[in-house]
């Protein structure tokens, strides 16, 4: 009982110090940590750089000073356009890689991001009888998905929600971004170096 207050009041002192709480920086330091583990590779974990990449696709990206929509929601938005396409027409029509990058290995989160991105009020969502998840919901696009696509976020909130790897994306309390450069990408908290 004593080594929990001793943590409580050391997640007092430090959240007045520095405005969040020890668990959040804690989360911010693991999260910086992966990143520069991917950027430079890991010996004990050769496969991290392969699973971060995969993971950073779900960041939203700053390109040129512009906050742009993750370069996996990109790719789900952009498919859609003023006819009604199921999942599986959305992501179908896509070039191979580009399908494999959205299916591997998160299969079925592409359904449940395409039904977030509809609960945001960025796509058309119709739900269609039927078995085949991928075949279940028909989403078309909206004005407001086409803006998003061609002048990027106003915000991180501009997207719904999101948990990566333990972290939670588009989180406006803690709004972690893709900072891309010529140098490629990594992560970092949007308005902070």
């Amino acid at each position: 009982m004593l080594a929990l207050r001793g943590i409580d009041k050391a997640d007092g002192a430090w959240r007045a110090l520095t405005g969040v709480s020890l668990e959040v920086a804690a989360g911010e330091a693991v999260l910086l940590c992966a990143d520069e583990a991917r950027r430079t590779g890991s010996t004990a974990f050769p496969e991290l750089t392969r699973s971060a990449e995969l993971h950073g696709g779900w960041f939203p990206r700053v390109t040129e000073g512009t906050l742009r929509l993750s370069e996996l929601d990109a790719l789900l938005l952009g498919g859609a356009d003023a006819s009604w396409r199921t999942t599986a027409n959305l992501v179908g029509g896509l070039p191979q890689e580009r399908q494999e990058r959205l299916t591997q290995p998160f299969h079925l989160f592409v359904i449940d991001r395409l039904r977030a991105w509809a609960t945001h009020g960025v796509l058309e969502r119709e739900i269609v009888a039927g078995e085949f998840a991928w075949r279940a919901d028909r989403f078309r696009a909206t004005d407001r998905s086409r803006a998003l696509l061609d002048h990027g976020l106003g915000g991180v909130g501009d997207a719904p929600p999101l948990h990566v790897g333990g972290c939670r994306v588009n989180d406006t309390a803690s709004p972690w971004v893709r900072i891309e450069d010529d140098a490629g990408w990594r992560l970092a908290l949007h308005g902070r170096p």
